[in-house]
């Protein structure tokens, strides 16, 4: 399973959501600020256009309960950049840009165990299919058209993104609120 990264995307652990946020799931969902959420029911992904937007919303995640870092290492949630991966090193999360129709999408997906690399990546038991936001289309998407702040350049991830790619195409499961 995993979660499409589009502009800047804030991810969170679900597991995480069940066990630390005030008002568990529905307390959440009523933070959830647009309308760029899905979840593949380990990881909940909300997409921003600005660093700005996504600082003032990890503000309201920690002021509800969750923990971003601790020592310099994402704790419940991580921040990611479409184009260069996690904004910090985290060993709880995978992230690849993979093949989807005639060009690549950012995906992320919880990696929690034994490290074993296939084809440059570290996969799961599960399977890997893509959720996305509701009505989540790629000719229309921030893939396609890479919309992002401008300001925002110099604060984007110092992690380089590894290339590596999956070569069996993606399922693609629209997401509305799962939990």
């Amino acid at each position: 399973m995993a979660v499409l990264c589009e502009a800047i995307s804030v991810v969170i652990k679900t597991k995480a959501i069940k066990e630390k946020f005030t008002g568990g799931y529905r307390g959440f969902y009523q933070k959830i600020p647009n309308n760029t959420y899905c979840s593949d029911g380990e990881l909940e992904c909300i997409g921003f256009l600005s660093s700005q937007a996504v600082g003032e919303y990890v503000e309201i995640l920690e002021n509800n309960g969750l923990t971003f870092q601790v020592n310099n290492e994402p704790l419940d949630l991580c921040v990611v950049d479409m184009l260069r991966g996690p904004t910090m090193q985290c060993e709880w999360l995978e992230f690849h840009k993979i093949p989807f129709g005639e060009g690549k999408v950012s995906v992320a997906w919880l990696f929690e165990g034994t490290r074993i690399p296939v084809d440059g990546m570290f996969m799961t038991d599960n399977p890997l299919k893509l959720y996305t936001p509701e009505g989540w289309g790629y000719e229309n998407s921030m893939t396609t058209k890479h919309i992002l702040v401008e300001e925002d350049e110099a604060l984007l991830s110092q992690y380089p993104v590894d290339e590596a790619s999956l070569s069996e195409e993606l399922e693609v499961v629209p997401t509305d609120k799962l939990h």
